[in-house]
């Protein structure tokens, strides 16, 4: 197998030519061969490829799949493709910055109001001379207040409540009772407040919101460094946004800005309603969609909102409703994982439903997932989604497994060592509607075939016993 290795990023001679091959190929309609020999051909590894270009560079985000897997079936089903791309679980925009850059329109939905925020500003291209004249103003100013508030002397009292400079008051909101709320001291809190507030003030959305992420990654990186020296809040910051603003002008330049690409906060298992009152009027109408590509949550892996907790409450995000509608969330049913598997698979089901729905008659759904442990017990989810996209019409075509890099994928110890993820081609060739019952039988008949060992029969059978209960759809109806 051969792995291609186009530039990266993708020039806009690249872009063109996928438009004239698909132009010549769309007139002999669907060639199965060409895709099943063009997919064979790649070395799905991409072992020692660059992943990081462009606006991809922008923020950490757990567990999300590389993106040449992304440009990859863009460009093999490129000739399929003329209604836009869609991701129901975008996490960080991979799928849509690759979109933008081959010209094609997309649309991406996530329940975490931070995804959204991430990939809206991955995915829109921003003047390069505005964006400088905008930022480097912001710095400016930033840096002033920050100096001279480090020029005081100041008892070691917790800056816990809003602080006031020159007449202009700081919000330090109340953090949240973990370990790494030590990382947040007095003085890095006094100055991610200041940030804040003069981000708060630049008038052009598109570039507050660039900043926002900007903030946020801030955020990442003061929570993940161990060193235990005193960190320089403002440095980073400046730093973080000097490399997006390089990368951004890259991107400017290299997207093709006629492609679209929206973001909206949505919950998979239920698209068409809306959980945020100002979210783009997105109707969701059935076969809207020429190609689905996505990487759905793995089931007891990790739990983004603890990750993004502290990102989420400096932006003002509410963490904990985001908790509650969290799919496969390490945080639900502690006592027993299999209810937690139970949970999980009646999700995947209602969302793969509407998957279905979305996606136009005889066309590609493409689905990237890992396998994962419940109670010590391997649970290869491939597997079951197989059976699940088969049961609401997306006739199963093609598995691929691709080995990874453990520590650049899984950010918990609870899914075990997994090295590997599979990717499954799906087609729809059918249209098949799944009722709430039916959920319930697929969910009890296939804990009933499980089989685990000796010390696990009570937790599974208590969880065959309560599958009703927890297949319930919960649906959060608004955020705030």
């Amino acid at each position: 197998m051969k792995s291609y290795n186009y530039k990266y990023p993708p020039t806009i001679k690249y872009c063109e030519e996928l438009k004239i091959k698909g132009k010549k190929r769309k007139m002999k309609g669907i060639d199965v061969e060409y895709i099943n020999r063009e997919i064979d051909n790649i070395n799905w590894d991409f072992k020692g490829e660059n992943t990081q270009y462009l606006t991809h560079t922008f923020h950490s985000y757990p567990a999300r799949f590389i993106p040449q897997i992304p440009r990859e079936f863009i460009r093999i089903l490129n000739f399929t493709i003329k209604k836009p791309i869609f991701d129901p679980f975008c996490g960080c925009g991979t799928t849509l910055v690759e979109a933008k850059l081959a010209g094609k329109d997309s649309v991406g939905s996530d329940m975490n109001p931070l995804a959204v925020l991430i990939t809206k500003v991955k995915v829109t291209p921003i003047e390069p001379k505005l964006l400088n004249t905008e930022t480097k103003e912001l710095l400016k100013n930033i840096k002033r207040v920050i100096v001279r508030e480090k020029s005081k002397v100041r008892s070691l009292l917790d800056f816990t409540e809003n602080i006031e400079v020159e007449g202009k008051k700081y919000y330090i909101p109340p953090l949240p009772e973990r370990n790494v709320r030590t990382k947040f001291t007095p003085e890095i809190k006094r100055e991610l407040a200041i940030i804040k507030s003069y981000i708060d003030e630049i008038k052009d959305q598109d570039i507050r919101d660039f900043c926002y992420v900007c903030f946020s990654s801030t955020i990442r990186t003061i929570i993940s460094s161990r060193s235990r020296h005193k960190l320089d809040v403002f440095k980073i910051f400046s730093s973080k946004l000097n490399s997006m603003i390089k990368n951004m002008s890259q991107f400017f330049y290299k997207c093709d800005k006629s492609a679209k690409a929206i973001v909206c906060q949505r919950d998979a298992r239920n698209l068409k309603l809306k959980i945020v009152e100002n979210d783009p009027d997105i109707p969701f109408e059935d076969e809207s969609f020429d190609l689905i590509i996505t990487s759905p949550p793995y089931v007891n892996a990790l739990e983004y909102y603890r990750e993004h907790m502290y990102n989420m409450v400096w932006l003002g995000m509410n963490w904990k409703l985001f908790k509650k509608a969290e799919i496969g969330g390490h945080s639900h049913f502690i006592q027993n994982r299999f209810r937690l598997l139970s949970e999980y698979l009646a999700d995947m089901i209602r969302s793969f439903n509407e998957m279905s729905r979305l996606l136009a008659f005889n066309k590609f759904c493409i689905v990237v997932i890992g396998s994962s442990t419940v109670e010590d017990e391997l649970i290869e989810t491939y597997k079951h989604l197989i059976k699940i996209g088969e049961l609401v019409g997306l006739s199963f075509q093609k598995l691929v497994t691709r080995n990874i890099a453990v520590e650049r994928k899984y950010t918990s110890k609870s899914i075990g060592k997994i090295n590997e993820e599979q990717i499954i081609i799906f087609r729809k060739l059918k249209q098949a509607e799944i009722s709430e019952a039916e959920i319930i039988d697929f969910v009890r008949n296939t804990l009933r075939n499980m089989k685990v060992k000796n010390k696990n029969l009570a937790k599974l059978k208590e969880a065959i016993d309560k599958v009703a209960e927890d297949c319930m759809f919960r649906p959060i109806i608004q955020f705030k």
